[in-house]
């Protein structure tokens, strides 16, 4: 029995892949002209998942609206005005 429901964490600052990230957020880095949010979403719908939770913050509206053309799978946003880092995140949603 698979899980239907998974939390992506959308939320870092990328720091790491700058300048990549310097115009958007680390999960809409492109590798293959594919951004890794939308190839890490294809992997769990394929393995039955139909509800996610991706908390945003580095540039947040740009990943939510990029997220809301998904109509495949039902995904909620949680937004952290402040950082809370990876326990924080996850212990808020």
């Amino acid at each position: 029995m698979n899980p239907t429901k998974a939390f992506i964490l959308g939320a870092g600052f990328g720091k790491r892949l700058r300048p990549i990230t310097d115009e958007r957020p680390k999960p809409m880095a492109e590798v293959n002209g594919e951004c890794l949010i939308d190839s890490t979403i294809d992997q769990l719908k394929n393995e039955g998942v139909n509800e996610l939770v991706v908390n945003t913050h580095y540039r947040g509206q740009q990943l939510a609206d990029h997220l809301k053309r998904r109509t495949d799978v039902q995904i909620h946003i949680s937004h952290e005005e402040e950082i809370l880092n990876t326990g924080g995140g996850i212990k808020r949603v």
